[in-house]
């Protein structure tokens, strides 16, 4: 079995050490060791610790292939997780349970394990540093959990470092690129020049403690090991020796019977010490090339840790922050492989892997046509209406697309088309008359109240209501003027229209949303306004382009979703940003972002019109249950991207479907249905 060597150094006596070991047989040893920060409750601590790693021996015990490890290894912990902030959460008497340390699974020759709390860990191979990591999750829990997950190839004489502090905050990142130089200087242990650095940047007993592992095996395992070419070479080596004495030296003339012997054994010393200087200086030259991350780290790159790296991103839900941080480092990877010139044909081949990969495992559907989403039950294309040439001229350049009583109505800068059906009911087509003023074209538009056409702000910020009838203004009964910076309008109900808009006065800069209430019997003139201010952060300057509804607002800024909502009977709107887990954050968000929902789903939309992608969320807590509706997250899904021969202009959402949402997608072609529940269900509850 591995010979596991430790030296702990503890800096801070007065916590909690909890050392958990195991050996299961030979090559597979498992390690837990916990520092528990806090005193209050200690037992109840230890015996969750103890608890879930007695459930991981149970459940490793029989487990003989690495991937069925790092399987269990992982859901267990997630266990343990949960049972961690169950615990904490009753706890009221402790604001913050801190905790720091490890868990490690040596299988074979691979470490499997998770870091918890401020912990970092470094592995020095040959006195070089070959990788460093510090465990920098955010935790929003009362608790720390388990969550940096650690994989690594070890070979004999490998140490790691284990220490109660982020290594980030002591050494910058030149250090750490330059660790090794620093290190050699100093001509001693990596421990004693690690104590020596952090005791003049830290007080050491936030540090808590080190922990130094030192990894070696049996000769006879080095030989097996799977990486080493050493037993092949050696043998090829003697062979060849062998060979080439056999052929030689019998055919010199003299007598050799008094010193044959001698001789062969010399010239075979001086031929083994030339191949091997050779051998080895070839084995050098060719070791793997290491990269330097865009945090400092230095990782070594090879077409198997591609691979391994690709095969824990295949199994990681879409919701973990991890999936998306684990594709830009294979993206990274690869890139890197192709600058240096290195095995092109295996970078080639783990570029479409990665790539299919990545599709699947973001549940991402390309549309490049939209027959894709063709009904295959009733074979119904998906065009609602296709665009005639009338039609296009007239309405000009699209801006909005709304569902009213299941009927489509297409807003247009120049005209619009009313109550679509479909192809063989297309509606009334309409165009604007801007009684000669220097405005020429609508911008943006919500439906009216009455659901018969929509109100729309044109490009001088005019308002109208646009119905089969024409253009409207609209006006206040008081004489007073809409606002002269209109970013967008909604309406909510039966009464009530919103605008949003910069700050009413010069000499502020909160965003407001101003409430108007129609005038009994009619839907064009309002009441005086009533205006919402935000409470924001100090300092933060929120500026949303678009809102949406659903009992509350939805607005898009600075690449998240807010929520606004009023606290009682306040006039004033509270900002929550909502928190939105997984997905690929390489692929990120435009600011021209879109936000579908209406107060009968749990779902949310994002279209993102600049990148052409349409992205599903799920809520946590879900946000039509009151307990949950401003406490909600958003939880990824799916996301479609187009790639059409006519860009999407907007996409509406059906409020007549709650929870099995259908869309409808604009473009300067027509209009096209997507049945969004399908390919929901396909993934929550795959048929397969």
């Amino acid at each position: 079995m591995p010979r596991l060597h430790h030296d702990k150094y503890a800096y801070d006596e007065s916590h909690e050490f909890l050392h958990l070991e195991h050996v299961f047989h030979q090559d597979y040893v498992m390690l837990m060791d916990i520092v528990l920060m806090s005193d209050t409750f200690l037992d109840l601590q230890k015996d969750i610790f103890q608890e879930y790693f007695s459930l991981l021996v149970d459940r490793l015990e029989t487990e003989t292939k690495e991937k069925n490890v790092r399987r269990v290894v992982e859901h267990t912990l997630q266990e343990l997780n949960a049972k961690l902030t169950l615990f904490a959460d009753k706890i009221d008497k402790v604001d913050y349970f801190a905790i720091k340390w490890s868990i490690r699974v040596f299988f074979d020759n691979v470490l499997i394990g998770s870091l918890i709390g401020d912990t970092s860990m470094m592995i020095f191979r040959d006195n070089a540093l070959y990788y460093a990591v510090s465990n920098d999750y955010d935790n929003v829990e009362r608790i720390d959990l388990f969550s940096e997950f650690l994989e690594w190839e070890m070979t004999p004489g490998d140490e790691m470092i284990l220490l109660g502090y982020d290594i980030h905050t002591v050494f910058d990142k030149q250090e750490l690129k330059k660790f090794d130089n620093l290190f050699s200087l100093q001509h001693g242990d990596v421990v004693d020049f690690l104590e020596e650095i952090m005791s003049m940047r830290i007080d050491m007993s936030l540090a808590t403690f080190i922990l130094r592992t030192t990894y070696s095996a049996s000769w006879e395992k080095v030989l097996a090991h799977k990486n080493s070419t050493f037993p092949h070479v050696w043998k090829g080596v003697r062979g060849y020796v062998w060979s080439l004495a056999h052929k030689i030296l019998p055919s010199w003339d003299w007598d050799w019977e008094t010193i044959r012997y001698p001789v062969v054994i010399s010239v075979l010393s001086l031929l083994i010490l030339g191949l091997g200087i050779g051998l080895l200086s070839g084995l050098t030259s060719t070791s793997a090339p290491v990269m330097e991350s865009v945090d400092g780290t230095m990782t070594e790159v090879t077409i198997q840790s591609i691979k391994k790296d690709l095969a824990y991103f295949q199994r990681l839900d879409p919701t973990s922050d991890q999936k998306s941080h684990l594709y830009r480092q294979l993206t990274e990877q690869l890139d890197f492989l192709d600058s240096q010139w290195l095995w092109p044909d295996d970078v080639k081949e783990l570029r479409t892997l990665v790539e299919t990969s990545y599709q699947q495992g973001f549940n991402i559907v390309y549309v490049n046509n939209f027959n894709v989403f063709t009904d295959e039950v009733t074979g119904t294309d998906s065009t609602t209406i296709a665009f005639n040439e009338n039609e296009s001229s007239s309405l000009g350049s699209p801006v909005r697309l709304f569902v009213a009583n299941g009927w489509l109505n297409i807003l247009g800068s120049v005209g619009s088309l009313l109550d679509v059906i479909d192809d063989d009911r297309r509606g009334t087509l309409i165009t604007y008359d801007f009684d000669g003023s220097s405005e020429s074209a609508l911008q943006t538009c919500t439906p009216n109240l009455l659901n018969n056409g929509a109100y729309c702000v044109s490009d001088i910020n005019a308002l109208y209501n646009v119905t089969k009838a024409g253009l409207e203004w609209l006006t206040i009964d008081t004489g007073d003027s809409f606002p002269s910076s209109i970013s967008d309008v909604a309406t909510f109900g039966r009464s009530n229209f919103y605008i949003l808009t910069r700050s009413l006065y010069d000499n502020q800069r909160d965003v407001y949303i101003t409430r108007y209430t129609n005038v009994v019997g009619s839907q064009t003139q309002f009441t005086k306004p009533t205006d919402y201010p935000v409470s924001v952060i100090s300092g933060v300057v929120l500026e949303p382009e678009r809102m949406t509804i659903d009992t509350t607002f939805l607005m898009w800024d600075g690449g998240q979703v807010h929520q606004w909502y009023r606290a009682g009977q306040w006039l004033t709107l509270t900002d929550r940003p909502i928190d939105m887990l997984g997905g690929d954050e390489t692929n990120g968000y435009s600011d021209s972002v879109e936000i579908l929902t209406h107060e009968s789903t749990r779902y949310i939309l994002l279209f993102d019109r600049e990148n052409q992608t349409l992205t599903v969320y799920d809520t946590v807590g879900m946000k039509t249950n009151d307990s949950f509706a401003q406490d909600y997250e958003m939880s990824y899904v799916m996301r479609f991207i187009f790639n059409v021969s006519a860009s999407v202009v907007d996409v509406a959402l059906d409020d007549t479907t709650a929870n099995a949402p259908i869309v409808y997608v604009l473009t300067s072609e027509g209009v096209y249905k997507i049945k969004l529940i399908d390919f929901v269900e396909d993934i929550v509850s795959p048929t397969t």
